[in-house]
């Protein structure tokens, strides 16, 4: 009993002492924004109602490890709802858009460029706002319907980057990216200063946080343990896929939930479709999904789509090679300057063919050793500015397609150019 009293006596102290420290610090301090770094108290967490929890819940995030931070909740160790969030969940539906995953929640633009204005706060070190510069400009290169540029103004500033000490149950966390409200982005991202020495570098960490703050969730939200270890965890709601990516967490995509220290994370391709399917350029055009290039993993053949789920997701025969063009979908099928591209399969020889010539394979009935597989899509009849042909190469019986002059030219590399079957638009 004595010991246990000793413990108290020794812990009241060192809480009274810490304080006066704090205080301390906290008037040698400028009372600024970008200067005050404060801490996350476990007195300040309050205990989140029912209510709220049941409609995160709702609305698909994992509440395992809510707790409550300044004006909203940190859900999922790294996102902040706010409570204008939570106002719109109670207003709006509660679907999810889809996966790499992203929800309802996402930036407006109106296929059109919006630029978000970034604010970097001025205790961050040189090399820490390099990594967070890095980060905006790999996004930037992707030439999305959403830019960043940095601003020296936080007052005009849309996302603000800035340190806060955190401790509780986040006190681990790198940082807190904000999720998006009434069309605009998160407005804050949050480095711990407990971790900066350790991350505050890590461009991807940086590119993780605004992948939050522009709607998307971790690639892992159904099972947190492919990237953190431990046992299974799914965040929750129900989840679907962003067209073009996999429903199964990809190794070292930028949006998983988990990353070792130090290590950098590039978009991969698959993360890039996602982007391009949720902020991409289409040229003012809608309908146009991405065409994707996939190639045999048996044979020399090749096989085109906008439709990730036809090739098992890239579990089957052929994998993504990668993103071809943009295609109009079904819904353009009237556009009296589109025609349809008619796809063929000779499956002896693992050969796709595709034709805006009905009449090429017989139409319906197909030849040639080909079965006739339906419309794969649909492409413009003429050139125009801003479009790209879609070249047919022929080798061997095996033909390939490709939107880039470059790539092929008159042909090569066994290939014979066949012509051009009609033209579409540039993924980006």
């Amino acid at each position: 009993m004595k010991h246990l009293k000793l413990n108290s006596t020794i812990h009241l102290f060192t809480r009274i002492l810490f304080s006066f420290i704090l205080i301390i610090v906290f008037w040698s301090c400028e009372r600024d924004e970008e200067q005050i770094t404060e801490e996350l108290s476990v007195e300040q967490q309050e205990k989140v109602s029912k209510e709220i929890i049941d409609l995160l819940k709702k609305n698909g995030f994992d509440t395992h490890d809510i707790i409550s931070y300044e004006n909203g909740y940190i859900v999922e160790g790294d996102i902040f709802i706010s409570h204008e969030n939570i106002e719109e969940f109670k207003k709006g539906s509660n679907e999810n858009s889809s996966k790499h995953f992203v929800r309802t929640s996402l930036v407006s633009n109106n296929r059109s460029i919006r630029t978000l204005r970034v604010y970097i706060a001025s205790n961050f070190s040189s090399s820490n706002k390099n990594a967070i510069k890095a980060a905006l400009n790999r996004y930037n290169v992707l030439n999305l319907t959403l830019r960043f540029s940095e601003t020296t103004n936080i007052n005009n500033a849309d996302i603000v980057f800035r340190i806060r000490t955190l401790t509780g149950s986040v006190a681990n966390a790198n940082a807190l990216g904000s999720w998006p409200s009434n069309g605009n982005p998160g407005s804050t991202i949050t480095y711990n200063s407990r971790r900066l020495g350790a991350v505050g570098n890590n461009v991807t960490l940086a590119a993780h946080e605004l992948g939050h703050t522009i709607g998307f969730r971790h690639t892992d939200a159904e099972d947190r343990s492919f990237s953190c270890g431990g046992p299974r965890v799914n965040e929750g709601g129900t989840v679907l896929i962003v067209p073009g990516t996999p429903r199964a967490p990809v190794a070292n995509s930028w949006m998983l939930s988990c990353r070792p220290d130090g290590v950098e994370r590039p978009f991969l391709l698959v993360d890039k479709i996602a982007l391009y399917n949720v902020y991409g350029i289409y040229s003012g055009v809608r309908g146009a999904p991405l065409w994707l290039r996939n190639r045999s993993k048996v044979g020399s053949g090749y096989f085109y789509t906008y439709d990730y789920r036809e090739i098992g997701e890239g579990t089957n025969d052929f994998r993504v090679e990668g993103i071809q063009s943009r295609i109009f979908d079904n819904s353009r099928k009237n556009d009296s300057d589109k025609q349809p591209l008619y796809r063929y399969n000779n499956p002896s020889v693992r050969d796709y063919f595709y034709t805006t010539d009905f009449n090429e394979l017989n139409g319906a009935t197909g030849g040639q050793g080909y079965t006739y597989e339906g419309i794969a899509g649909y492409i413009y009849k003429n050139n125009a500015a801003g479009r790209v042909p879609v070249l047919r190469y022929n080798k061997n019986g095996i033909h390939f397609y490709t939107t880039d002059p470059n790539e092929l030219g008159q042909g090569g590399f066994g290939f014979v150019l066949e012509g051009t079957i009609g033209y579409t638009l540039p993924h980006r």
